[in-house]
Order: structure tokens, then sequence, then C-alpha cells
């Protein structure tokens, strides 16, 4: 049978084998800087280099290749290994090679050596998603050639996150998948913290540095129920374009009021930085054909401008989870702490870290605490700390019982009280009483964030604000 692949096709199925692919681990780069690429399933692993493909089944002869790989992974020069998908690889590798260690140091060495995430280093430079529905040694092979090419246009924000979140991933799927929540981080707000850091938006500063809750301020401002104040601001991140927002979440685009351009001639009037700062991202992305989130992940040229609005802004948010996260887990103190899932809806109004462990009531005590600092530290956006609420749910009825409290939206350490505005005012201060500010806690997040400067938004953008007002197909164009 003919192999038209561009690699040659080595299966090994006996000890003669085995030595001849030992020896040949040399040539494929396994112990210098060239990466192997790496692909498995519920029958084989597949190793690629340059220009071969192993495959190493997993039953019967097969198993003297694999505890060869094994040994190497355990041994002084271990592997760097790439894959399409890290976590799934990393679930994947530890069913087919950890049998003779034990699970937990065999993971550690695992997971250290898996240095590229195909999938993950298009997701931060804007590149093509790998392609699916290819074979087993094509995922192998492709992730060998692609992604030591496209990590050199990564941002640092791969390397520092995107990994270790795969890693993080694979970890719980290994050896924590059925066990209840033990806490949990919820931030509330995120998506208009964001909104307003790019935005410089004076009502939207005032709304969170006097403690109010924004949606309902600005609800107040406009007479408006809080869900359609929501899918409006919405519609401004993206471009005011109704194409673009059902791209996003089309559940909110039945929300929007009938009279756009009326809404938009409000807005100008009432709110005119935000949409000003929304011009500006357009106007960024329009002539230098890229749009970059706070960490760096990019968008190319090429797509509507509501696009880059809203990759710049919702995915900013998704960046602050996944960095929250990769923090809490690089922090704690052993191996019985996982964090579990991270709610990445950059929409909701509550998005939380999960994990479980310690077990030990006092162990516990402690991780709490330094959880209450590290979340409060984990933020890039400065002016004010993100409200960020740390609950423990050691027992499930427990958990559950915070999570409807936190639902409700007791979430302030400090009560407040919010009135509508007075209609001929005109100003979102009037009828809201202004609590004391307390001090608050300063730090670093794990990523050093180097945010492309966002110009005055006081300033003339040159850009008609009713332009893109007409409501049009829900299609995401």
């Amino acid at each position: 049978m003919t192999n038209n692949r561009p690699y040659g096709i080595h299966r090994l199925i006996d000890p003669a084998g085995t030595t001849e692919f030992m020896a040949h681990l040399e040539a494929m780069g396994f112990h210098d800087a060239d990466p192997v690429g790496v692909a498995v399933d519920e029958e084989q692993v597949i190793l690629a280099g340059e220009k071969d493909v192993y495959i190493l089944p997993r039953r019967g002869d097969g198993n003297y290749a694999r505890f060869g790989l094994a040994a190497a992974i355990m041994g002084a020069s271990p592997p760097r290994l790439v894959a399409l998908d890290a976590t799934e690889t990393l679930v994947g590798l530890m069913g087919a090679l950890a049998a003779p260690y034990p699970a937990g140091e065999f993971f550690l060495r695992l997971s250290m050596c898996m240095l590229g995430d195909l999938r993950a280093c298009a997701y931060n430079t804007g590149g093509a998603p790998p392609p699916t529905g290819i074979s087993l040694q094509d995922q192998a092979f492709t992730a060998r050639l692609l992604e030591p090419q496209l990590q050199f246009e990564a941002p640092n924000y791969y390397f520092a996150v995107s990994i270790p979140l795969a890693r993080l991933r694979a970890e719980w799927q290994v050896f924590f998948l059925e066990e209840p929540l033990d806490w949990w981080v919820t931030y509330s707000d995120l998506w208009l913290h964001v909104l307003r850091r790019y935005t410089g938006d004076p009502t939207l500063e005032w709304l969170f540095t006097s403690g109010h809750d924004p949606l309902t301020g600005l609800a107040g401002l406009f007479e408006w129920p809080p869900d359609v104040t929501k899918a409006v601001l919405l519609w401004h991140i993206c471009g005011r374009s109704v194409d673009v927002m059902a791209g996003v979440d089309a559940s909110l685009v039945d929300r929007l009021p009938d009279n756009l351009p009326v809404v938009g001639d409000q807005w100008n009037k009432r709110l005119p930085s935000l949409w000003l700062g929304i011009i500006t991202l357009m106007q960024a992305y329009q002539r230098d054909r890229l749009a970059r989130t706070l960490y760096g992940r990019k968008l190319h040229g090429g797509l509507h401008p509501g696009v880059a609005s809203a990759h710049t802004i919702l995915g900013t948010v998704r960046d602050i989870m996944e960095v929250a996260a990769v923090t809490f887990h690089n922090n704690r103190p052993g191996p019985t702490v996982l964090v579990r899932d991270i709610e990445t809806d950059p929409l909701s109004g509550l998005l939380r870290v999960t994990g479980t462990g310690p077990k030990n009531t006092e162990e516990m005590n402690r991780w709490i605490e330094t959880l209450t600092d590290l979340a409060t530290l984990a933020n890039p956006l400065g002016l004010e700390p993100l409200k960020a609420t740390v609950v423990q749910a050691p027992r499930v009825a427990q958990a559950k019982e915070a999570l409807t409290s936190i639902s409700s939206g007791d979430l302030a350490t400090t009560p407040t009280t919010l009135t509508p505005p007075r209609k001929a005012a005109g100003n979102i201060s009037a009828g809201i009483r202004t609590p004391k500010r307390r001090p608050t806690r300063r730090g670093k997040s794990l990523v050093d964030p180097k945010p492309s400067p966002v110009t005055d938004v006081a300033k003339s953008c040159g850009s008609s604000p009713k332009r893109n007002q007409r409501r049009s197909s829900r299609t995401l164009t």
C-alpha cells in the first residue's frame, strides 16, 4: 500500500522494533531542542519527528515501546512534546504510559514535558484553528510541524497561562473528576470592569469607585430593565452591529429595543465617552489590521471592526479569569489542591474559579486565607480591586446553599443603597448614597500585561456614531 503522506510510518510490534525505536529517538530530536509531536487514543500512541511517525500499539508486543517511552519521560533528558490538544493528550498518555510508575510522580514529569498545544497556540496568535477529522498520525505530525512556527508569534500569555491551564485541566480529569467542590472564587461584573478600563467612561468609573452595582445604575439612568441595558451595552461593544452581536450572544439580540437609532442618540448624549472609546478600538483595528486583548492575544485584520472591539473587551475578560485560575494553581500548598473549572462566559454577572482540597480543616482555613489574598492581587485593571468573593464549601449541601446565596447577588461586604436617578437631573449620581471607601490591597498579577495605550476618547474620533444602526439579519458576517 502506497504511503502518500509526507512522512515515513513505522509500526513497532516486537522487541527488535523497540530497540530500533529507542536508537532512533535521538534522530527524532527526543533529547534536544526539536519537539516531538504526540497523539494518543485507546489503541495506540503516536510519536512524530521531522520525517518519521512511530506507531506504538497499546496492546500486545507494543508494550515494550510504550515502556521505553515512559522510561524516557522519567529519565534525566526528557523529551519536548507538542500536541494538537495538550489536555486531551495528557489524559490519554496517563492511561497509556503511567502503569509502571506512581501516578502522581509520573503526571508531574509528563506534564512538564508537554510544552506545546497547537489549539492554544492558534487561540493566542489569531491563526486558523487546527484541522479536525484527520488521522491520529496526521494529528501528531501537524502539531510537530506547525506549533514551533506559530509559537514565535505567540504572546507571553501562551507560555505563562495557556500551557499551564492545559496541564491543570488534565490533572483534574486524571485524579479528581468526581470530587465535589470545596471552594470557589467569584468575580462580579468583570465585563463591566473591563469595559470601563477600555473606554474610560466616567459614569461607569463613578459607579465602581462608589461601590454601587453598575448595571443597575445604568438601567436607572435610561429607565430600562437590567436585561435590556445589558443587551444595549453588548450592542455597543460589538460596534453597534446586530450581526456581530448575534455571533457573540444571540439570546440578547431579542432584548434590544426596536428603535436602535434613537437609542444610539440617547446614548451619545448621556454616555458619550463609552461609545467614543469603542470607536477608538475599532479605528485602531482598521489602521493596524490587528486587535489585541489586554494580555496580547491577537485578532488579525479583515473582519468587521465590531468583532475586533468585542475580541478586545470580552477576550480580556476570559484572559483575566484564566490568569486567576493559573495564579491559584501556582500558589497551592500541595497536590491535594486542584483547580476544577473556570466559568468563562464573559457576559456573566458572576464568573467563578472552582476547586477541591485540602480536606484537613486547618489546611483549608489557611488556603482560604491565601485565596482571599490572591483573588485581589490577580487584578490587572487598576483603579480599584476586582470584587471577588471566596466561598468555602466543605460539604455539597453547604456548597449549594452558598451558591444560591451568591446567585441572589449577596456579594458586597458593605451594603449599599441605590435609588433611580431623578429624571430631570440627567446625572447618574442623583439619589445615590455614597458609602465610605475602605483601603484595599494592591499587587501584581501572574503575567505582566503590556496593553496597547488607549487614546484619549474625549477627542474627536472622526467617525459618525450613527453608522451601522439598522437592524439586519442575525447571522455573523
